[in-house]
């Protein structure tokens, strides 16, 4: 028997924290740490964020691979906002069309996609190399597909040693 889930609005953000997973090619580390603290004296606690726009749960604008493409403040906010659908992914590689096609997408639909990566890629401190990744050509077929949003489990889109796949991935997404 199938489970059913409850309806209601789902926060599927990571938790900042200290030692959080982030993209080894970044040039820094996120930081979080305490820049004034009340325990000590100090008026106020105040928490010091030192992150990458790249880093945790976040959005890939057009601009982000496209030079005068859109940015975050023109995307409209009910794009990341209303249902959803996970696809649970079985590949232990990367996100076919194959795999999708079966799942019969249809235009306009925020797509989730649930990988191996979930949860050992962001509970660990260490860079994890062979994460699962949206090909190329799956990302084509998302978009010949019309998904509003396309989310996944990982901190790039793209297999991260590559990148003239990654950028026509993410150029075939913004389309």
């Amino acid at each position: 028997m199938k489970e059913m889930v409850p309806q209601g609005l789902y926060d599927i953000s990571l938790v900042l924290k200290q030692g959080m997973h982030h993209l080894i090619l970044d040039p820094v580390k996120p930081r979080i740490y305490r820049y004034e603290e009340a325990s000590l004296g100090s008026p106020v606690t105040i928490t010091m964020l030192e992150i990458l726009t790249h880093t945790g749960t976040h959005i890939d604008c057009p601009r982000h691979f496209i030079a005068d493409g859109p940015t975050v403040t023109d995307m409209p906010l009910d794009a990341t906002r209303g249902p959803a659908r996970v696809i649970e992914i079985q590949d232990p590689v990367r996100i076919t069309p194959r795999e999708l096609e079966a799942h019969n997408i249809g235009r306009g639909e925020r797509i989730l996609c649930k990988t191996r990566n979930s949860p050992a890629v962001y509970e660990s401190r260490t860079w994890i190399e062979d994460y699962v990744y949206l090909g190329e050509e799956a990302a084509g077929y998302l978009a010949e597909r019309g998904v509003r949003l396309f989310g996944m489990d990982a901190i790039r889109v793209g297999y991260w040693r590559d990148d003239a796949p990654i950028h026509a991935t993410n150029r075939a997404l913004k389309d």
